[in-house]
């Protein structure tokens, strides 16, 4: 049985290998801890560079900075959504 998160992280895969691996850099915005460590766990073990933030605000200032190839990102979070 496959959860969410293990389909995200199939989707996510099936589309960067569609793409000839072009988009390596992930960020994940998640305020739940468990969610996003499951999160980046997963796209790790598939040899993705993840970056990990714990709010819309640090997500922002970590995507400005890295400009990272491809956003997962919670809908509704702690201090920007």
């Amino acid at each position: 049985m496959c959860l969410p998160l293990c389909w995200l992280a199939e989707v996510v895969t099936e589309l960067l290998y569609d793409i000839e691996r072009t988009m390596r850099q992930i960020l994940v915005i998640e305020d739940e801890e468990p969610i996003r460590a499951n999160i980046t766990d997963l796209l790790e073990a598939e040899n993705f560079d993840v970056i990990a933030a714990e709010n819309g605000r640090v997500g922002v200032e970590i995507a400005q900075k890295h400009i990272p190839d491809l956003i997962i990102c919670d809908m509704r979070m702690p201090e920007l959504d």
